[in-house]
């Protein structure tokens, strides 16, 4: 009586007539109904809902097969080992030390990146093609844990190298500013007091240790060296024209003070009006005569005159003016009196006659 198959439900059979021998129908006795199974085989009754269906445990992890396939990737290490540098010997040595260099950057391992190579070679072929500078600089570029070779001496190699040359020779290593070394010649040492050269070191290595980068530290190092070396020789010019006294740390303090305040006093000029109307009206602080002032300003009036009367002009003659065509008496054409041009088609029909 229901939509479902008695062998589906949970529905005792109905008893059935027994036959000869005692079971239903007439074959062998059975106590079960037609609800039940062959024997040997499971019961294939659904289940009444659907939380008696067994869930498999942890069922969000991934089948055995699937890690066999997929295995995870070893784990990275949180420590690199870093690959020392070789010590400076056979053909490096020689590439740093056995010939004078011929470029002011020294950097036969590539240390620097190429950019920043080239960017600092530069300046120091700029700053030593100064005329107001008289001390050349010299950069030596050493790795990480490389030191220079015990049996050479900086002092003899500079030496050897420039002689009576005033030149500055600076070693650095990367990743150890601390490490770094300024020879100077013989010229030098008699014109400075060894004050004033520690002063020069110790500014130069304060300014370099406000990067991280050991790049940027070597590049301001050099920069700051510069200008030091810039005013070293300024004041050294001076001493050899007034008195044999040598350069003192004093004297550089006041030089960079007088630098710093000339820097400053131009930053608040140049950041007033750069034209001042005073003279006739016209003044320039800008650096350029009145007259040019007056020219420039004159012909960019000029030009905006001429784009608004070229605009007037264009729009009078597009909207103003009418558009005018010319009348003409055409004379009679094909039969017609004003027929400008026709179309005449003739026919003919041909007969074949046999």
């Amino acid at each position: 009586g229901t939509l479902w198959p008695e062998g589906v439900l949970d529905i005792p059979a109905k008893p059935r007539p027994k036959g000869k021998g005692g079971d239903e129908k007439g074959g062998k006795g059975s106590e079960k109904g037609t609800a039940g199974n062959p024997p040997g085989e499971e019961s294939t009754t659904l289940p009444r809902s659907f939380h008696d269906v067994p869930q498999k445990e942890n069922s969000n992890d991934p089948p055995q097969d699937l890690e066999e396939l997929f295995p995870k990737p070893p784990e990275i290490p949180d420590d690199f080992t870093e690959v020392p540098m070789p010590p400076i010997e056979g053909e490096l040595r020689d590439r740093f030390f056995k010939h004078r260099p011929r470029d002011f950057l020294i950097d036969p391992q590539q240390m620097l990146s190429e950019q920043r190579s080239n960017d600092l070679a530069s300046f120091l072929r700029f700053h030593a093609e100064e005329e107001e500078n008289e001390i050349d600089i010299y950069l030596i570029v050493l790795g990480k844990g490389q030191s220079v070779p015990v049996d050479i001496s900086l002092k003899n190699l500079h030496r050897d190298w420039f002689g009576d040359v005033p030149t500055a020779l600076v070693v650095t290593q990367m990743g150890s500013l601390g490490r770094t070394q300024m020879i100077y010649g013989d010229p030098i040492h008699a014109a400075i007091e060894p004050s004033a050269l520690s002063r020069i070191y110790q500014h130069c290595l304060r300014e370099a240790q406000t990067h991280e980068d050991d790049s940027d530290q070597i590049e301001t190092m050099a920069l700051e060296l510069a200008a030091e070396i810039y005013w070293v020789s300024q004041l050294m010019k001076t001493k050899d024209s007034e008195s044999t006294d040598r350069v003192t740390s004093a004297d550089l303090t006041s030089a960079a003070a007088a630098a710093s305040a000339e820097a400053n006093s131009a930053t608040t000029a140049s950041n007033a009006a750069p034209v001042a109307f005073s003279r006739m009206g016209l003044e320039s602080r800008s650096g350029l005569p009145w007259w040019w002032m007056l020219g420039i300003i004159g012909t960019l009036g000029i030009i905006l005159l001429a784009w608004i009367g070229s605009w007037f002009w264009r729009r009078d003659s597009l909207s103003s003016k009418p558009v005018l065509f010319e009348e003409r008496q055409l004379p009679p054409r094909l039969g017609g009196e004003y027929s400008g041009g026709g179309y005449i088609g003739i026919s003919y029909e041909v007969g074949h006659r046999e």
